[in-house]
């Protein structure tokens, strides 16, 4: 991966996992695992677009688009969060 892709994904991703610890402790650990791809990651990029906005002007400067930036965070999180699904879903399915 790309050094600048590394450095959004981690200042956008703090917030994502800040949201999804507080789901995963108040909600339940599968509502935790859920919101790491989905809604945390629409919270991790309203933060960041609102903390972080006039760097978006650093990666298009770079040639790297918005949506270039969010599919790939959103196929990280994916990756991250499909192999722990499983184990909940499996652990789930055998109480």
């Amino acid at each position: 991966m790309d050094r600048t892709f590394l450095k959004f994904y981690a200042d956008s991703t703090r917030y994502n996992l800040a949201f999804s610890v507080l789901c995963f402790v108040v909600v339940s650990p599968l509502a935790g695992l859920v919101s790491l791809p989905t809604f945390g990651l629409a919270v991790g990029l309203l933060c960041y677009r609102k903390f972080h906005g006039h760097q978006y002007y650093f990666y298009y400067n770079l040639g790297i688009t918005k949506r270039r930036l969010i599919a790939k965070s959103v196929a990280v999180n994916l990756a991250i969060a499909l192999p722990g699904l499983l184990v909940l879903l499996i652990m789930y399915l055998n109480e």
